[in-house]
């Protein structure tokens, strides 16, 4: 009994090797594709475009202070604008360095996506970089027309401190008499 029961679930089990080897022979013949080679060419095609200077549309360069040599030029499109921002780094840039400029970016972009475009040995290259990504005729300067009113931000070093009075405030405030 034990006999015709092993023959019989080797002649059923013969058919499942047999389908197993093809789809493995078949898998080896096949080229290989994976998720982070799709994933890094769809970057590089992103980026690509991204890096083409614009043709059309406004366009606003800004640069964030935040000390430091190094520099990492930073694009987000904000109420129909496209920016291009400058922001120092430090040589070695610490969590709270990284926090502050996440802050300086939600600030100035709101909840736009921002894509770091590239890091720079120094805030000069990512400006020339920037200049060639939005040319002047696009720039948006104050009186053009297309440009939003964009309100101007304190610099990312006042951002956290105190914020400071125009002297003709502090003379004519009660307080200080």
């Amino acid at each position: 009994m034990h006999a015709r029961l092993r023959l019989l679930l080797v002649a059923v089990s013969m058919p499942a090797v047999a389908m197993t080897a093809v789809l493995w022979v078949r898998g080896l013949q096949a080229p290989a594709v994976d998720d982070g080679d799709i994933a890094r060419a769809a970057r590089r095609e992103r980026l690509k475009i991204w890096n083409t200077p614009l043709d059309e549309g406004r366009c606003a360069i800004s640069v964030a202070p935040f000390g430091g040599v190094r520099a990492r030029l930073v694009r987000a499109e904000h109420e129909g604008t496209i920016h291009f921002a400058v922001i120092e780094t430090p040589p070695r840039p610490t969590p709270l360095d990284a926090l502050r400029q996440g802050d300086w970016l939600k600030m100035k972009f709101g909840a736009s996506v921002t894509t770091t475009l590239g890091t720079y040995a120094s805030a000069a290259a990512a400006l020339a970089r920037a200049d060639r990504l939005c040319p002047p005729r696009l720039r948006c300067l104050p009186g053009r027309p297309g440009c939003q009113d964009h309100p101007v931000l304190p610099s990312p070093l006042q951002m956290y401190g105190p914020a400071l009075l125009p002297q003709s405030e502090v003379q004519s405030s009660p307080a200080w008499k």
